[in-house]
């Protein structure tokens, strides 16, 4: 059950460096043995990390990280806003098979298995810890969890669910990766039995709008000569925090049989699109900068500086993690365990695509992409043209007017380098139909949940044209000047919103 906040703020006082130990007799990766840390670094873009290529040194320990373990480099996530992207990390299904496409309300079923709900069944004591409450207890993301702590800043309308709001202290105006970080030790150093294995789930928020690092690290990656040090400097940061949790967790000696996990839900625009709509965020596009996240794996039994190359989805990481522990899910999944070859045991046999989708408020687009291509199919576009409405969704005269000058299809060579013309070159117009093809395969393959506690006043269409709920009036609520910004100044807010 879900540990009450207000319990492990006055552990923090009592936790000790060496509070609980768990002896290992030697590295191993066995079933009922190895323990999971399992880290997801919120808006985490894969090319602004130095094992990614980038040319700032942003992530030192995540670099070492991988340097010791195994880095995948074509890592893509199956949406590009937090929600849906951590039930495909959490669940290994896909957003529409679990039923989550908009914010407010959209949860995770019951009947859905996550991995910490495999895990358990297992004799893993299962613990977690979030700073982003678009995974909190009452949107279905602490199944299977022994003592799971929600973020304490939520959203405004989340105020009901809450016990408390806070929007941040300082310079910081959300839960700084320094608390998750607190917060987790002191988790793991109150509930954790000797002798038995855990699962330690870690979601930090940073590097989440609105980029506020500590002064140190803005000032750090200034000096490295980034141009966006806001960004980097988050992303140096909670690097930095990451390696004080491997360190503590060493302390404790609990790394020594310990899978660590590190990957991320999705990226971030940072204006790489300038004149798309609503692009220089998350959730309102597909391409590399919001899809292409990193997946890092080390453990002392693993390969050390193994790099993996071949593209693969958010989709194959709980699969991965539980072949490797020794549980394998065949046909269970969607996804594919890359285990065989993390551990050199044989290759797999991978997809040569990947697919994401969003649903994010007034956008509704799905993507697939090879290691050469590309393609974008812009249904919220579509819908707007051919019904002169997006899913009964209000939007303002510039949103109209943006959506209206959106492509239906967007074609993009590899890794985005190069926009292919649409009714050109008869390469392009065989990519189009091929990729395409794809894309129909899918929809027909998986097709859309209806999803749980859906807003009387939102709408959803399901992929056979089926309303789920008619829009109703709905009267807004009233929200003060100083919430509206902070709000905005999180990135939650846009014209439709106020």
């Amino acid at each position: 059950m879900a540990l009450q906040r207000r319990t492990l703020l006055l552990l923090l006082g009592l936790a000790v460096a060496g509070g609980c130990t768990r002896g290992a007799s030697a590295p191993r990766l066995e079933g009922g043995v190895t323990s999971v840390l399992f880290v997801v670094i919120d808006t985490l873009r894969a090319d602004r990390l130095s094992c990614y290529g980038y040319g700032v040194e942003t992530s030192p320990h995540l670099d070492a990280l991988a340097a010791q373990g195994v880095r995948l480099s074509s890592v893509y996530s199956t949406s590009s806003w937090t929600r849906p992207g951590m039930a495909t990390l959490f669940t290994g299904l896909y957003p529409r098979t679990v039923g989550i496409y908009e914010e407010r309300f959209d949860a995770l079923p019951e009947e859905v298995v996550t991995l910490a709900e495999r895990l358990s069944e297992r004799g893993y004591q299962t613990l977690g810890v979030t700073s982003n409450p678009n995974i909190n207890e009452v949107f279905g993301f602490v199944q299977g969890f022994d003592a799971h702590l929600d973020a304490g800043v939520v959203w405004d309308w989340m105020e009901a669910e809450a016990e408390s709001i806070r929007f941040g202290v300082g310079e910081h105006p959300l839960q700084a990766a320094g608390e998750v970080t607190d917060l987790a030790l002191a988790t793991l150093d109150h509930h954790l039995e000797p002798g038995r294995p855990f699962y330690l789930q870690v979601v930090y928020i940073d590097p989440h709008l609105p980029y506020e690092p500590p002064r140190a690290d803005r000032v750090a990656m200034r000096k490295a000569g980034s141009t966006q040090p806001g960004y980097d400097g988050e992303v140096h940061y909670v690097d930095g925090e990451l390696q004080r949790l491997l360190e503590a967790l060493e302390q404790r000696g609990l790394l020594e049989d310990t899978l660590v996990v590190v990957t991320s839900d999705h990226g971030e625009g940072l204006d790489d699109h300038p004149g798309v709509p609503d692009s220089a965020v998350h959730g309102t596009t597909l391409y590399d900068s919001v899809t292409h996240v990193p997946w890092i794996l080390s453990h002392p039994a693993l390969p050390r500086g193994l790099v993996l190359e071949q593209l693969v989805s958010t989709l194959h990481v709980m699969p991965t993690i539980m072949d490797l522990l020794g549980w394998p899910l065949t046909g269970e999944l969607p996804g594919i365990s890359l285990a065989p070859l993390i551990t050199g045991a044989g290759g797999v046999a991978l997809p040569d695509h990947v697919i994401s989708e969003t649903d994010w408020r007034r956008h509704r687009k799905l993507s697939v992409r090879t290691l050469e291509q590309r393609l974008v199919r812009n249904d919220d576009c579509r819908l707007y043209q051919e019904q002169g409405t997006h899913e009964g969704k209000r939007l303002t005269d510039q949103q109209r007017a943006a959506l209206g000058d959106v492509p239906p299809l967007e074609l993009y060579g590899t890794q985005l380098a190069e926009d292919l013309p649409l009714n050109g070159a008869a390469t392009a117009t065989d990519a189009v139909a091929r990729l395409s093809a794809q894309l129909e395969a899918f929809e027909q393959r998986f097709a859309r949940r209806t999803p749980l506690n859906r807003s009387s006043g939102d709408v959803l269409v399901l992929g056979d044209g089926t309303v789920v709920r008619e829009a109703a009036p709905q009267q807004d609520p009233q929200i003060d000047a100083a919430t509206l910004d902070r709000l905005r100044a999180l990135g939650y807010l846009d014209g439709s919103d106020e």
